[in-house]
């Protein structure tokens, strides 16, 4: 029989899966434009709270980065937003959805180091990334 203090919890985690399932096809996305180099850092806000990552046929193409398709790290609040215009947010929704909060991790230890201006190339070789695309 289901125990009754599990019903909070187990609504919560259906809760942030709905709220979150949209954006899971960003998220592998995302994460492997950035790691083999299809999207480079172009510039940092002028604090350096916020890294712009746009393709390079995109970026001079328009002046406002909400409507390139870029990714976007709230260095602050650690919230990205994934090519495509799809976010994955600091909060408790994402907390809650162990999916979602497994490529949040996955992409800021990409995104950390890429926002300092670290050659993609050196990880690709610690991420293995050959076996995520499917190479060799």
């Amino acid at each position: 029989m289901l125990d009754l203090t599990l019903i909070p919890v187990l609504t919560a985690v259906a809760t942030s899966v709905i709220i979150n399932f949209r954006n899971y096809p960003l998220y592998r996305v995302t994460y492997v434009a950035l790691l083999t180099g299809a999207v480079k850092l172009n510039r940092l806000s002028s604090d350096k709270t916020i890294a712009y990552f746009d393709r390079e046929d995109l970026a001079s193409s328009s002046p406002d980065p909400w409507i390139r398709s870029c990714v976007i790290y709230f260095r602050n609040g650690r919230d990205v937003r994934l090519l495509s215009g799809g976010y994955i947010h600091n909060t408790l929704p994402t907390y809650f959805d162990p999916y979602a909060l497994y490529w949040l991790f996955k992409l800021r230890r990409i995104l950390d180091p890429l926002s300092e201006g670290e050659d993609p190339a050196r990880l690709r070789r610690d991420h293995r990334i050959s076996e995520i695309i499917g190479g060799k």
